[in-house]
């Protein structure tokens, strides 16, 4: 990637004084020794021009990745302060309009923002086409006693940890959005859980299914609801109950009827009956491509993965 980097360096003055040097002889005279005139003389020096200054300009993006049709806002700052006014914002190096871009076709951009005599560096953004716009479902999201309707659903297996005990589990999230865009919906729900696996010399050998009995609340991970943010970082607090009446991981989409209540701080009920992946090929990277792709992780590889799951629900 092109790498552009400006910097303005100011020089500095030297500024020098006069130096007095005495001599004893045996005449005890005294001879007084000047130094060369400052070859740079400044009648009006400025002390914030001592040491040379470099000013970062950077350029972000609301999101980095985005569906088709979605919106991604642009900001910049001038070493760590937003500048709101001034700038200009380049796309694959021609100007646009305002701070906001958008795209109905696929694509990857890079993105750039000038101010003054600044440039920032490229960032990376990319539009793709939304594999949820077909799934199709029933349920319905309470939170604190208030209830909406949802459409959406995706399951998605992690990865392996082990759980503290000798043994391991698959940890697992269950999403949950009305509309067919989970990134841009004023109601989202995300819980996760752990069901048992099996391994053997780091090897994943097997693992369970969500079922009626061997799910094991672990998590909110994000909870919104008519817009309101109510939870936007992992809270394992509280008490939860997941059950899975029904999945089928093998029909094209994926397909489950649930229900997960958990109680205490968060009140929530969370009940869906539908598909739980896309279709045909999106739905590789989900619920039936992981299957294959299961692989077993550290508790400290767990932390990371939180990390980055919360920077990216945060956002929702």
């Amino acid at each position: 990637m092109k790498k552009i980097i400006y910097s303005i360096l100011t020089l500095s003055l030297i500024l020098s004084g006069s130096l007095s040097v005495s001599s004893c002889g045996s005449d005890d005279s005294s001879t007084e020794v000047t130094p060369n005139p400052n070859p740079n003389p400044n009648p009006n020096p400025d002390p914030t021009d001592d040491d040379p200054q470099t000013q970062e300009l950077v350029v972000t993006a609301s999101v980095t990745s985005a569906y088709l049709g979605d919106t991604i806002t642009l900001s910049a700052t001038l070493d760590g302060a937003a500048v709101t006014s001034g700038v200009t914002y380049y796309v694959d190096d021609v100007a646009i309009s305002g701070n906001t871009i958008t795209s109905d076709v696929v694509a990857e951009m890079l993105v750039s923002a000038k101010f003054q005599n600044l440039t920032s560096e490229y960032i990376s953004i990319a539009f793709a086409e939304n594999p949820f716009l077909d799934v199709d479902g029933e349920g319905s999201f309470t939170y604190n006693g208030t209830t909406v309707e949802l459409n959406g659903a995706l399951l998605e297996a992690i990865n392996v940890f082990p759980d503290n005990n000798g043994g391991y589990t698959v940890w697992w999230i269950q999403y949950g959005w009305s509309g067919n865009n989970p990134n841009s919906t004023d109601n989202y729900i995300a819980v996760s859980f752990d069901t048992p696996a099996v391994v053997e010399n780091n090897q994943l050998v097997s693992y369970e299914l969500p079922d009626a009995n061997q799910n094991v609340y672990y998590s909110i991970e994000a909870a919104v609801i008519n817009g309101e943010v109510k939870v936007n970082e992992q809270f394992t607090g509280g008490t939860g109950v997941v059950t899975y009446n029904a999945f089928d991981n093998e029909s094209n989409p994926a397909t489950a009827d649930f229900g997960i209540s958990i109680t205490g701080t968060h009140n929530i009920n969370f009940s869906y009956s539908g598909d739980i992946s896309p279709a045909v090929s999106a739905r590789a990277k989900f619920v039936n491509g992981n299957k294959h792709n299961l692989q077993v992780k550290s508790l400290k590889d767990k932390e990371a993965i939180r990390k980055a799951l919360n920077k990216k629900l945060s956002k929702k």
